[in-house]
């Protein structure tokens, strides 16, 4: 930032400065991810409603839908079923979810968002219209530092596994080559 200003109006200079700036800032967050990774944060415990998630889900992700020209439709269990989690773990998890899904598709296709309920567990759904995922990389898809994006860290399924873990949960992928995939978060409901 400083040496922009210093540069001033040097086209040149400019177009180094800023790819410097946008190198300098994915590399810091791939350090980010590199120590959640290594130092997962203790969830911070609260009662509440799968569609709150949902809700908050939407307004973070709906700018990135919107560059890639992806439509998010939402499926909603409207119901009184409550869950323990903390909601910046696990919002974090279902961006992460979600994110994955818009550059599957992108450009275009359709990311669906639904909840639900049964068997004691709610199901929060993150469905892609995307290229799906071949049969050999299923497997390998929550190993930390496995990637197939030429920009990613490769942690980003792996930390979000080990959140919804920590909650008692775990995911599950169902997939289809050329289209799509689910991710399913389960997550045992608070009774009594």
């Amino acid at each position: 930032d400083l040496l922009l200003d210093r540069v001033g109006d040097d086209p040149k200079a400019n177009k180094v400065l800023h790819q410097m700036r946008a190198e300098t800032s994915r590399l810091e967050s791939a350090i980010q991810d590199l120590l959640r990774y290594a130092r997962p944060q203790k969830p911070r415990y609260i009662t509440t409603q799968p569609q709150q998630l949902i809700g908050k889900l939407l307004n973070l992700v709906q700018v990135q839908a919107d560059a890639a020209g992806v439509r998010v439709e939402r499926h909603v269990e409207i119901s009184d079923t409550t869950i323990r989690v903390d909601p910046e773990l696990f919002t974090q998890t279902l961006v992460n979810l979600s994110l994955n899904g818009i550059q599957a598709m992108s450009p275009g296709g359709v990311l669906t968002l639904s909840t639900g309920s049964a068997n004691g567990e709610a199901r929060i759904a993150i469905a892609d219209t995307g290229t799906g995922i071949a049969e050999p990389v299923i497997d390998m898809i929550f190993r930390p530092f496995y990637t197939t994006k030429h920009r990613g860290t490769g942690l980003g399924l792996a930390i979000s596994r080990g959140i919804v873990e920590r909650h008692g949960g775990r995911i599950e992928v169902e997939t289809e080559l050329g289209r799509g995939s689910t991710f399913t978060v389960i997550i045992p409901v608070v009774t009594g």
